[in-house]
């Protein structure tokens, strides 16, 4: 004997393990989709706090000073460095592309990167759908107390950052 649906008569078919729901009129679907919202609301805000720990644990390693600016670049230089790739990487011998690449970010002006670092707040620019605002991000990590580089690298000025 099959169950049929209260609100439209139709059958019911079972599809263990998942609830039963009526396929014609939807009957039941609301708490399982509630179900669903709420997990990926709670998973959402998992994400963001490690998110958060990460950045504190990036300001650790290299102080605050250096996090504050690498957050920074992803806002105002990575799209340099991308156009650069997209267009110009292939004419460029491998042994001058870190050369080149570091030249092509540093002719954008300064008043384009303040452009790019307004709009990207406007914007609430982030790295993906998981991740806080960038400029929340920023700020939450020039709150932090970590000034002094925690890890010692022996030639770190000399590498090639963007």
């Amino acid at each position: 004997m099959s169950a049929t649906c209260p609100e439209c008569a139709q059958p019911l078919k079972p599809a263990p393990p998942y609830p039963v729901w009526c396929m014609s009129c939807d009957w039941n679907v609301l708490p399982v989709r509630g179900l669903m919202v709420l997990l990926e609301l709670l998973l959402y805000r998992s994400s963001q706090r490690a998110e958060y720990r990460a950045d504190e644990l990036g300001a650790r390693v290299a102080g605050v000073p250096g996090m504050v600016a690498l957050l920074d670049a992803l806002d105002t230089r990575a799209y340099s460095a991308a156009r650069f790739l997209e267009t110009s990487a292939h004419t460029v011998r491998p042994e001058e592309m870190w050369t080149a690449l570091r030249g092509a970010v540093d002719a954008v002006p300064g008043f384009e990167t303040e452009r790019r670092r307004r709009a990207a707040r406007l914007e609430k620019l982030r790295v993906d759908q998981t991740h806080p605002a960038t400029y929340l991000r920023m700020e939450w990590v020039a709150g932090l107390p970590y000034e002094e580089v925690g890890a010692d690298a022996p030639h770190r000025d000399s590498l090639p950052y963007l």
